[in-house]
């Protein structure tokens, strides 16, 4: 393949005719403007131009390379002027990873808002609990409520995310309010967990002490939609995050059982593959995150 400054070199000669003037142009000397020609005709094998002391004219060859690289030329232009947008405008398409829950639940309130101020991106959100490769499996950022344990993304800590059980006012009525964490053992526990073993702990904190509470139930789900549901049904209580239960818990249809008592540390973070030279589509969106996720995190409904 010919080097951009061959190519540049063979059409500056063509536009003004002459080896020297071409030097002129290009701010090289004649000879090294005859250099390149020699290297690009001897690498393609055949005579581009014909020389006399006073002019440069095309060959045959000459014509039809001439044509077909100011094509290309065009094209890679093109190409530039393009990703140059990219580079300064929040345009193109913007793949993006979220929990299902939090994505359906939370999230899903919040995107419209970001939508109608950047109608140039094109969002796919993909909700889905797995644990993914960002850059492999081509995503834009990761929201994750977790903390990051790779050293090859960058991440953003955006929000808090509360956690604390969760009953139904029947449920405890039938079944007695839990006075301390030790009462949770006579109760219907719903286990948000990957496992089948029905074995399961809660690591619940008031601020002062911190305590692993064993716990057992009938039912086991690592969906939290499907365990909100099962607590509404008044099956039993569920350690749930906030998010998922703030309208039900406003409509006084959900109550907190040992309010004081929670989850610690457990943060919703943005994962990305670097900050630097980010997209502006990224950047304008880590920036929304940033704005909007500790409302929607505590399952606050968008306001404008």
């Amino acid at each position: 393949m010919a080097a951009r400054d061959e190519i540049i070199a063979f059409t500056t000669i063509v536009d003004t005719g002459t080896f020297s003037a071409a030097a002129e142009k290009l701010s090289i000397t004649t000879a090294g403007v005859s250099r390149r020609i020699k290297t690009l005709e001897e690498r393609l094998g055949i005579r581009l131009l014909n020389r006399t002391t006073r002019t440069a004219t095309l060959t045959e060859a000459g014509k039809i390379y001439n044509e077909r690289v100011r094509d290309l030329m065009a094209s890679f232009d093109q190409v530039e002027r393009e990703l140059g947008s990219m580079s300064d405008s929040a345009i193109g398409e913007l793949r993006v990873s979220v929990p299902m829950t939090f994505g359906v639940i939370a999230l899903a309130r919040y995107l419209p808002e970001f939508m109608a101020q950047y109608k140039d991106i094109r969002m796919i959100v993909d909700n889905d609990d797995k644990l993914i490769d960002v850059v492999a499996d081509g995503y834009d950022l990761a929201l994750r409520i977790s903390k990051p344990h790779t050293t090859s993304l960058e991440s953003t800590r955006l929000a808090p995310i509360g956690k604390h059980i969760y009953a139904t006012p029947e449920y405890l009525e039938q079944n007695g309010r839990p006075e301390n964490l030790d009462d949770l053992a006579d109760h219907n526990c719903l286990i948000y967990s990957s496992s089948s073993t029905g074995k399961d702990g809660w690591e619940l904190s008031n601020g002062q002490i911190s305590k692993r509470v064993d716990v057992k139930g009938n039912f086991i789900s690592n969906n939290g939609n499907m365990l909100i549901q099962a607590v509404r049904a008044h099956s039993g209580l569920a350690l749930l995050p906030d998010f998922i239960c703030k309208p039900d818990l406003d409509a006084g249809n959900l109550v907190r059982v040992l309010p004081e008592f929670g989850v610690e540390n457990v943060w919703l973070y943005a994962l990305y593959p670097s900050s630097k030279m980010m997209p502006p589509k990224v950047k304008v969106f880590l920036e929304f995150l940033e704005k909007y996720m500790p409302a929607c995190a505590a399952g606050e409904i968008l306001s404008k």
